[in-house]
């Protein structure tokens, strides 16, 4: 009988062992859970932080790195060209995995990284793609789309504020281009209010373009203008760009030309002259 007792308090002490370690694994598993949610609750608010202050994309690249462990991270426009930060070296990502992000609208795992789609309804704005950092697990991934629609929303803003300016501006080249206002000093006011300075003189360029790749064209023709100070308007189905004569009349023409036939993937037909 002692035997006995000894052997079923052998057996209670085993179980109680057991019992033991089991609360230490689900006390465990519960302080990594309550770490994951508290993580991913400041990487919310991090990034939420970023819209309330009108930030950049590389703004946001260098946050979302920081949260996901001191990845890597590049944003990428829907044609694959980098927009902010660094991509992998090589190839971007292939087809297959952009498309079955897309479609989904969440991530997907590469075999150096990962990558999520910024999506606007139906609209694919961009790409996040992250390398170079430790594998992510579910809570991560969910952080690396929130990052993904940050960004998307990063670039409807630029858009948007874009889109007003390009119209004002657009509304201005008009009258320029048609002498629809007849106040010389009216027009200088409204061209020191677009930031355009055309004392030293002009160059006017104007493109012949399909009709189906006006809207590219002139975009392109927009980016263009922003980065040389000047306006870019669809004019009578014809992109129009007139930037203030800093280059001669052949350099800005060459760059319009350049700049359409890579937006529109075809040699397109140019004019350009100084103006006054």
């Amino acid at each position: 009988s002692l035997l006995t007792s000894f052997a079923a308090h052998a057996s209670v002490a085993l179980e109680n062992a057991r019992l033991f370690a089991d609360l230490d694994a689900a006390n465990a598993q519960l302080r990594a859970q309550a770490d994951a949610v508290e993580e991913a609750a400041r990487a919310h608010d991090q990034l939420t932080g970023l819209l309330l202050h009108r930030s950049t994309l590389a703004e946001v690249v260098a946050v979302l790195g920081e949260v996901l462990g001191g990845s890597r991270v590049a944003v990428l426009d829907a044609d694959g060209h980098v927009l902010a930060g660094e991509p992998a070296p090589g190839p971007g990502p292939g087809r297959a995995a952009l498309d079955q992000a897309v479609a989904s609208g969440h991530s997907v795992e590469l075999d150096d990284g990962y990558l999520a789609p910024a999506l606007a309804g139906q609209e694919h704005l961009a790409t996040v793609l992250v390398h170079g950092g430790p594998r992510l697990d579910r809570a991560g991934r969910r952080t690396l789309e929130r990052g993904a629609i940050v960004a998307g929303l990063v670039l409807l803003f630029a858009r948007s504020v874009d889109e007003a300016e390009e119209r004002l501006g657009g509304a201005l080249l008009t009258d320029l281009i048609e002498g629809s206002e007849a106040d010389p000093a009216r027009l200088r006011q409204r061209a020191r209010s677009q930031r355009l300075r055309l004392d030293a003189g002009c160059v006017v360029a104007v493109a012949e373009v399909p009709a189906g790749e006006r809207h590219r064209a002139v975009r392109a023709a927009a980016r263009l203008a922003r980065a040389a100070e000047g306006l870019a308007v669809e004019h009578r189905g014809r992109p129009v760009l007139l930037v203030p004569a800093h280059d001669d009349a052949q350099a800005v023409g060459q760059r319009l030309r350049t700049a359409l036939a890579e937006a529109c993937g075809e040699p397109v037909t140019l004019g350009f002259a100084p103006g006054p």
